[in-house]
């Protein structure tokens, strides 16, 4: 069972149009840049890099991770509100 916690929770969310909490919204940010940074650390260490270079190297590289998660997450947020408002006119009827 796939719960707020799995890896998959951000994408089947979007996928069901389940309205994210702010404070879910920041957690699915957080993790989707955790999942690049790690993988850039992953092709580094291919490449012949410690584990200690290819992290600084990954940082390095993807720049200011905390103004990028907060960029994403207005972002993020912004578009469940407008799916929201959406949905509401859809029952609506309007």
């Amino acid at each position: 069972m796939t719960t707020p916690r799995d890896p998959k929770w951000p994408a089947l969310r979007r996928a069901l149009h389940i309205a994210p909490t702010a404070k879910g919204v920041r957690g699915d940010v957080d993790e989707e840049l955790r999942f690049h940074l790690e993988g850039r650390i992953e092709d580094l260490m291919a490449r012949g890099m410690s584990r200690e270079q290819a992290e600084a190297e990954a940082r390095r590289r993807f720049g200011d991770a905390e103004r990028i998660g907060a960029e994403l997450e207005t972002i993020d947020t912004a578009n469940a509100t407008a799916e929201a408002a959406g949905r509401s006119r859809l029952c609506a009827g309007a």
